[in-house]
């Protein structure tokens, strides 16, 4: 996929976004609850595979393939 300069840039800047929301929520969060935000990565999508043969699982759904296509389409998205 080509991605244009303005595309580029508003990845750029909602990836800041979102980084400082992320901390911000981390200053939240009792201390004792040990949950670590950040953004969605590779170690993320990989954990995702360990779901596909949960029985309460209601949607299949390829995080790995569908996830970058998203991302790619929506940089404003939580991703």
């Amino acid at each position: 996929m080509i991605m244009l300069l303005t595309h580029a840039d508003a990845e750029r800047r909602y990836s800041q976004i979102r980084k400082i929301a992320l901390k911000a929520v981390s200053n939240q969060v009792s201390p004792n609850l040990k949950l670590d935000f950040k953004l969605i990565d590779k170690n993320a999508l990989n954990a995702c595979d360990k779901w596909s043969f949960s029985s309460n699982r209601l949607v299949d759904w390829d995080w790995n393939d569908g996830y970058a296509s998203f991302k790619f389409r929506y940089p404003k998205g939580l991703n």
